[in-house]
């Protein structure tokens, strides 16, 4: 009997079930019932400033989010906010700890989440301190 053997792009898929990782930072979805659990977990040891948002260089409206490194991550989920956190514009998910928010209006406020997807679960997200768009 020959033994099936599971790819690891297979198991990534399975896990994130129909989520898109193109990793271009698009928007796919915007929604105002955002909850999650604010309790700790295995991300949040990742620190109070686990994500930072800057503006990309030379480019206006563009703005690159980094998540610190958290063991067994093998994708990451974005979203972000322009209200204060009052509605949510889900991304494509990445499989690096960065993403890429284009078009955004200089002048205006972000807020940033992330939720890494570990190897057996997913974890809690964690938010960015909020940053002015340039």
């Amino acid at each position: 009997m020959k033994k099936k053997i599971v790819t690891p792009i297979i198991l990534l898929v399975f896990l994130l079930g129909s989520m898109h990782l193109s990793g271009c930072g698009g928007a796919s979805e915007k929604r105002s019932d955002h909850s999650y659990n604010k309790g700790t977990s295995q991300a949040l040891m990742a620190g109070k400033d686990a994500i930072t948002v800057k503006p990309k260089k030379g480019e206006s409206g563009t703005m690159i989010a980094k998540v610190k490194k958290i063991a067994g991550t093998v994708a990451n989920l974005w979203e972000y906010s322009l209200d204060e956190g009052k509605t949510w514009v889900e991304m494509d998910a990445t499989s690096k700890g960065t993403t890429e928010i284009t078009g955004l209006k200089p002048g205006s406020t972000i807020i940033v989440n992330n939720r890494p997807v570990l190897r057996k679960s997913k974890g809690t997200w964690l938010q960015s301190q909020p940053a002015i768009v340039l």
